[in-house]
């Protein structure tokens, strides 16, 4: 089931470094929040609140059922928006899916603060963040694929901001690896191969919702393999395969 976000227009590897997830602006500070929780069945969020970060996941176990109670802790003479409507004390945002943002908005005169929950696919897991502080580290998401192989019911494919937060997040087939944005500029991420006969995986296309648009696998080989692959700008490909060697008793890799 895709999830109802809005994909980034630029999405880092695997592995690469992310900028910090958006922050309230120093002018707006005035009207933070100084604290937000949200509670529910079978329901936690993540990062640790702080008044300075404005998106948050709120990660669903099985027994969540769409819906949150969200509560705001602002200063005196403020006003609370939970979804654009006003709230005084605890509120309740019920029929919650896939993808949906819970907003809060914090008013004080003419200013204002924003805050963001997204509501996670059932068991997406908590992520933590470690952003190192170095020189050179490049602006944007970080392309995901998160599986324990075989230890967890499905896998996930999903697109986080600097805090772990998803901007993105599905739930995939088993064994999916390497999400990331081709040199072609599509979306592409590496799942299980459905062809009859053939083994490994396919190199799947995706649009902007990670739907699948094409699959690519290797011609007059069984195997394609999952760990890497290129889509060209001039529309050739390159993909890799195991090929087991009989004569040598060897596994070989074949590009």
């Amino acid at each position: 089931m895709a999830a109802a976000l809005i994909l980034p227009p630029a999405v880092v590897a695997a592995g690469s470094g992310a900028s910090a997830a958006p922050a309230v602006s120093s002018a707006r500070l005035a009207a933070a929040a100084t604290d937000i929780s949200v509670t529910g069945s079978d329901v936690s969020t993540w990062p640790a609140f702080s008044p300075t970060i404005s998106r948050y996941a709120i990660a669903n176990g099985p027994a969540a059922d769409g819906a949150v109670t969200v509560d705001v802790a602002a200063p005196a003479g403020s006003s609370v928006l939970v979804n654009g409507a006003p709230a005084t004390g605890p509120t309740t945002v019920s029929g919650l899916e896939v993808g949906d943002e819970v907003s809060v908005i914090v008013k004080d005169g003419s200013e204002s603060a924003a805050y963001a929950f997204i509501y996670l696919p059932k068991s997406f897991p908590e992520l933590t963040a470690t952003v190192p502080e170095q020189p050179g580290r490049q602006p944007g998401l970080v392309g995901l694929t998160l599986n324990r192989f075989g230890q967890q019911a499905v896998d996930f494919e999903a697109v986080v901001d600097g805090n772990g937060v998803p901007a993105h997040a599905i739930a995939s087939t088993l064994g999916v690896l390497d999400l990331k944005v081709q040199p072609n500029g599509s979306y592409t991420a590496q799942r299980l191969t459905n062809t009859p006969g053939r083994t490994g995986g396919a190199l799947v296309e995706m649009d902007e919702t990670f739907t699948e648009i094409k699959r690519f696998e290797t011609a007059g080989l069984v195997n394609t393999d999952g760990h890497d692959s290129i889509l060209r700008p001039d529309g050739s490909v390159v993909l890799i395969a195991y090929e087991f060697d009989a004569g040598a008793g060897v596994a070989d890799d074949v590009v």
